[in-house]
């Protein structure tokens, strides 16, 4: 071989080296470059579950207030159904055969008089 065709091949071994080499840069950069978008929709879609996490958290407070308010309107509701003024006395009823009888009954039963109304 000749001076022309050594420098003939070590230029066509420079090229293809620096061909090569290019290459094998362009790959690498791809790679990163998939890699940076594979680890960003991952973030993104941890972002998207965090906020669902959020939402249906805040729903179910939501509805935890909604059930609370329900029992607390229900609540006063139940202490304002009836007036006080409506609310009537208890009345003794006149001492008639029915309330001898049942007396009568109740003592044929065993059960005493506990109160100190006849001693």
């Amino acid at each position: 071989m000749t001076n022309t065709d050594s420098d003939n091949s070590r230029e066509w071994a420079a090229q293809a080296y620096a061909l090569l080499k290019k290459q094998q840069e362009e790959q690498k950069q791809e790679l990163q470059k998939k890699e940076e978008q594979k680890q960003e929709l991952q973030k993104k879609e941890e972002q998207k579950q965090e906020l669902q996490k959020k939402e249906e958290q805040k729903q179910e407070l939501q509805k935890k207030e909604e059930q609370k308010q329900v029992l607390t309107d229900s609540a006063n509701k139940e202490k304002i159904a009836v007036p006080p003024e409506i609310i009537a006395e208890p009345e003794l009823g006149e001492l008639d055969d029915n309330f001898t009888w049942s007396a009568m009954v109740l003592a044929a039963q065993g059960k005493k008089n506990k109160s100190n109304i006849y001693r």
